[in-house]
């Protein structure tokens, strides 16, 4: 853990760009491999990095783990929301993401949105996110947020990578 974390430390002050060393921080944290007083720390680090460097994968990260916190509380939400709207401010498709998918879902004291989550996964699928694709692709063959369109439902299928090629 603490490797892992001087690691993405070092990224940070050095400007050299380490693509997975948030990823592997997240995944060592939702492994199940840490006890809680490791989860609770590596959680007050990776809360104090995003702050400090206003990292907007740091930001969805965070927006992930609050999101799906098996006792999650409407203040969890809250923060899971507050997190995801600041990566998505940046740019970042999986703050653009989580957005779309709390304002799908309706969690805790956040109304259910679909017009919002469309946006929101719309956005991230422009951004790239395969995730977001697949939900936008539902979203156009359900006609959530959007009126059904099968055409387009198949095409966001297909830039995900899971619909039929031709």
């Amino acid at each position: 853990m603490d490797m892992l974390m001087k690691d993405r430390d070092s990224s940070d002050k050095t400007g050299e760009q380490r693509p997975n060393a948030t990823n592997n921080i997240f995944l060592l944290y939702s492994s199940g491999d840490l006890t809680s007083a490791q989860m609770q720390r590596l959680l007050a680090w990776m809360e104090e990095t995003a702050r400090k460097t206003g990292d907007d994968d740091m930001m969805s990260v965070l927006a992930n783990i609050y999101l799906s916190k098996t006792d999650a509380t409407n203040a969890d939400y809250r923060v899971a929301m507050d997190y995801a709207l600041k990566s998505a401010q940046k740019g970042n498709p999986g703050g653009c993401f989580w957005v779309g998918f709390i304002y799908s879902k309706g969690y805790g004291d956040i109304k259910k949105n679909d017009k919002k989550a469309f946006t929101w996964m719309n956005k991230a699928a422009g951004l790239g996110d395969k995730d977001a694709m697949n939900m936008l692709s539902d979203f156009y063959e359900n006609g959530i947020g959007v009126e059904r369109n099968a055409k387009l439902a198949e095409e966001w299928k297909n830039k995900a990578g899971t619909g039929q090629q031709e």
